[in-house]
């Protein structure tokens, strides 16, 4: 079975769930990519700015571009330099947050992103401490207050049990104690090992690489 077809059983097992398929571009060559598209695919995810940058020049310009990895604030004016990024899913810090609305206004573009939470506690995790909601809940505020930065979710990096799924939710939970009603809402939790689960605990966005193109 080849990449479009896993991507196609992938499509079919998510019909009617409401959850958004993200396909992580990691190591997976431009050809693959385009084929995807091809097929109707249009949200791609790269953990690489460098490769981001290379992919995106290649292929079609209304790809959707989610940037997915760690971003250093060195590298943000690199990528917010490709039109069609839709995405960075991994701001995790008020030096990052500031830098993006700098280079945004500088710029005149406005860029989505997602709070990135630390829900494991591994200390080779990125992301916030999901036990600093002070600090969590501070950046929210200043994101929502930017008029380029435009605040749509929380992301988190599972480890394979409902636990960091469980605590992502409270972040949620107690966003929408301080905020209020937080309408259209990504919960961007669930990778190609544990999807399943995290669709079952209330995620509506994953983020597919390895099951596709390397089953």
């Amino acid at each position: 079975m080849g990449s479009v077809e896993r991507w196609l059983g992938l499509r079919s097992e998510l019909e009617g769930l409401g959850v958004e398929l993200l396909v992580v571009t990691k190591n997976c060559t431009v050809d693959a990519i385009g084929q995807l598209f091809k097929m109707g695919q249009l949200d791609f995810g790269e953990s690489r700015v460098r490769e981001l940058c290379e992919k995106a020049a290649q292929l079609d310009s209304t790809v959707k571009w989610h940037f997915i990895g760690h971003l250093q604030t060195n590298k943000c004016a690199k990528l917010l330099q490709i039109p069609n990024l839709h995405m960075i899913q991994s701001v995790d810090s008020m030096e990052l947050f500031n830098k993006l609305s700098q280079l945004t206004t500088k710029l005149n573009r406005q860029i989505n992103v997602l709070i990135q939470v630390n829900t494991t506690l591994k200390p080779t995790q990125y992301g916030i401490d999901y036990r600093n909601i002070t600090l969590i809940i501070s950046l929210v505020r200043s994101v929502m207050r930017s008029e380029r930065v435009k605040f749509r979710g929380l992301m988190t990096i599972g480890d394979g049990t409902k636990d960091s799924f469980h605590r992502l939710n409270g972040v949620k939970k107690r966003l929408e104690e301080e905020f209020g009603e937080l309408g259209e809402f990504v919960m961007s939790m669930g990778m190609s090992s544990d999807y399943k689960l995290a669709i079952q605990m209330g995620s509506n966005h994953i983020r597919i690489g390895t099951l596709i193109f390397n089953s």
